[in-house]
């Protein structure tokens, strides 16, 4: 019963014992319990052990029991840390009126999910030969960001293919050389911002026209 562990918990800061709460919940008798005990008392098992032995209780109600010992004496613990942590507040309002304040802050945060990416590069003889190729529609990302500053794409190259290549989303352009480089979208906030990027690689002249792995690793941070 609960009204029975709030009982339990406001009167003492220990665990009620096995036997008080049988008794308390009418499961056995006194005469029982103190039978059990003196058992107990000469065979070395276990109360709940006797209490079953003897016919007095059920092994079901003994664990029963068992776990709302186990939830007075948490009820009991938080209770007491609750009281030592309010101790500092009541003396402050015996001295006088106190305000206070709670700040919480939010750190900044940018989730990426990938649309579609294309898994490879496709040179021909002409894209050598021009010296670039253009991705028209390369990779399309949602981004959701909690930060008001805005979110950065980290380019990382993942494979040596191109001499520099030229990032275009809406609005900005970004030119990322060979080692890599950062596609900054300031002030925008929300959920899940869609973004396209397209792509222009210029080649180096050692490439052979080919099917490539797509040579770009793209992740989000908030700014």
């Amino acid at each position: 019963m609960l009204y029975l562990s709030d009982r339990f918990a406001k009167r003492s800061s220990r665990a009620p014992r096995l036997g008080e709460l049988l008794v308390g919940e009418g499961l056995i008798s006194p005469d029982e319990l103190a039978d059990a005990l003196d058992r107990q008392q000469r065979t070395g098992r276990r109360l709940g052990e006797e209490l079953v032995c003897a016919g007095y209780a059920r092994r079901a109600q003994v664990a029963r029991m068992l776990r709302l010992q186990r939830r007075i004496a948490a009820v009991a613990m938080v209770s007491s840390l609750a009281a030592a942590a309010l101790q500092p507040l009541r003396a402050l309002a015996g001295q006088g009126s106190a305000l206070l304040g709670v700040h919480a802050q939010v750190p900044p945060r940018a989730v990426m999910q990938v649309d579609y990416g294309p898994p490879t590069l496709e040179l021909t003889a002409s894209d050598v030969a021009r010296g670039y190729i253009e991705v028209g529609r390369g990779s399309r990302l949602r981004v959701t960001s909690n930060s008001p500053t805005g979110f950065a794409i980290d380019v990382r190259p993942r494979l040596n293919i191109f001499a520099s290549v030229t990032i275009h989303a809406s609005g900005l352009d970004a030119l990322v050389g060979p080692d890599g480089g950062t596609v900054v979208a300031r002030g925008r906030r929300g959920r899940q911002i869609a973004t396209d990027l397209s792509y222009r690689f210029t080649l180096p002249e050692h490439i052979a026209p080919g099917s490539y792995p797509w040579p770009l690793a793209l992740s989000v941070r908030a700014l």
